[in-house]
């Protein structure tokens, strides 16, 4: 009878942590898109009076329909995607699978109200010189602002690695901290223990960003300033946080980092809405590729997974112009004589 208990008892604690495993499955932003999808499905469910599984095609069909009059096309495979996981969950096939129908369907919704993606332009050396040009240096808020600046374009960074979306929300093991910077010979040796390709803590990966004696576009002297200006941070706390005349620490949010990128760029005479924290890195990709860096060495700069650098990467009409005038001697050294 007590080793009956005692199995009961090892059989609730080992399914309590089964739920609990299952749910850390997802990252807490993926987990917040797809309560999203989940909520619009059942509202959908039940205006429609049908059971949200098992679904069949017509009704994956005028789902994709009903999301079409308030979504963009591409955001629409991330909601029908829920639908998938769901049928997973309850054991039941997956109707996305090998559906002609409704990809037909989807890609009929793309011809219709497909536009080209407007990505973000890249931040270049200009840009940056003309934004330092407007910053206050013994500022710590100016300070944090610029040392984000050139880490992330030279370190090719997602904003999720510098700025998180409020005070609260800062995790130390997602964004950096002081303790994440290691002071080297040649400049700083970044530690990143965590990204968007790196949620599981399997790797760890190790950026050197280098000191550039006496110019303004120097990250370690960036970072050197910001760390200056806040000496009540601790090791643990934010990177590039901000220090008041009262010596309270504040962490640099994203909102706050974009509040001040807009009003840099609109002094200087650029659109802002052309311009996001994504532009750094778009940037640092572009810049190292016009600086002949092989692209296999720049997906591993910025932890590319997927051809997805190449949406990145913007080649500028210099480069474009010399590739032109590479292949226009090319031909003239080899084409042969045509008989006139």
């Amino acid at each position: 009878m007590f080793l009956f208990f005692l199995g009961n008892l090892l059989a609730a604690s080992l399914m309590a942590d089964v739920l609990r495993y299952q749910q850390c499955v997802f990252s807490s932003s993926t987990e917040r898109s797809y309560r999203t999808h989940r909520s619009t499905y059942n509202r959908f469910c039940s205006i429609m009076h049908i059971s949200p599984a098992p679904a069949s095609t017509d009704h994956l069909c005028m789902y994709a329909a009903y999301l079409a009059r308030f979504l963009l096309p591409q955001s629409i495979f991330c909601y029908l995607n829920y639908i998938g996981l769901l049928h997973k969950s309850l054991g039941l096939p997956n109707p996305l699978s090998d559906n002609w129908t409704l990809t037909s369907v989807l890609k009929g919704i793309r011809r219709v109200y497909g536009v080209p993606p407007r990505p973000r332009l890249p931040i270049t050396l200009t840009i940056l010189a003309q934004l330092h040009s407007r910053l206050n240096l013994n500022c710590s808020l100016h300070a944090s602002f610029w040392a984000t600046c050139l880490v992330s374009f030279y370190g090719l960074f997602r904003k999720s690695h510098l700025l998180p979306d409020s005070g609260n929300s800062f995790d130390s093991v997602k964004q950096f901290t002081r303790n994440d910077f290691c002071r080297t010979s040649y400049g700083f040796l970044l530690t990143v223990r965590w990204s968007k390709t790196i949620q599981l803590g399997q790797r760890v990966v190790y950026i050197p960003l280098v000191a550039l004696t006496s110019n303004p576009l120097c990250p370690v002297s960036a970072i050197l300033n910001a760390f200056f200006l806040t000496p009540a941070a601790l090791p643990t706390s934010q990177a590039f946080c901000t220090q008041s005349r009262s010596s309270h620490v504040s962490t640099f949010t994203y909102k706050s980092f974009m509040s001040l990128l807009k009003l840099f760029l609109s002094q200087v005479g650029l659109n802002t809405s052309d311009y996001g924290t994504h532009s750094f890195r778009r940037g640092g990709a572009s810049f190292a590729l016009e600086a002949g860096i092989p692209l296999d060495t720049i997906a591993l700069l910025g932890d590319w997974k997927s051809d997805s650098l190449f949406l990145y990467l913007h080649m500028p009409l210099s480069q474009r112009l010399s590739a032109q005038r590479t292949m226009a001697s090319c031909i003239l050294q080899s084409t042969p004589t045509f008989n006139t």
